[in-house]
């Protein structure tokens, strides 16, 4: 199991993913969840050498809910899953727990500087 970027702790995300989905599908959510932490949080300095270890678990964690989130929300514009037996559920979009853990929109820590 091997995805990148090299940060990205992929035992992680399956986990969050249900397991067992193959990399090359999870590949194109991972880039994109990477690039959007990538982009928000500065701070943390992660390029495609570094390690997980380099990522802070929260970080890991709020990148793998939203690989899985943005994974279930595929194919639907109003975030709709169908389940079993013609019940209809909504995906929330409002991914409040995803910003408290990559510490991003209202959850951002002050900054000096």
């Amino acid at each position: 199991m091997t995805l990148t970027p090299a940060w990205v702790d992929a035992a992680v995300v399956q986990l969050h993913v249900g397991g067992a989905v193959p990399d090359d599908e999870l590949q194109p959510y991972v880039t994109a969840a990477a690039a959007y932490v990538a982009a928000r949080r500065p701070d943390l300095q992660l390029v495609d050498t570094s390690t997980p270890a380099d990522a802070p678990g929260d970080v890991q964690l709020g990148l793998a809910l939203l690989v899985a989130r943005w994974r279930a929300r595929r194919g639907t514009s109003l975030g709709l899953q169908s389940f079993d037996a013609g019940v209809v559920g909504s995906v929330v979009r409002a991914d409040t727990d995803v910003a408290r853990l990559l510490g991003i929109g209202v959850h951002t820590l002050p900054a000096i500087g």
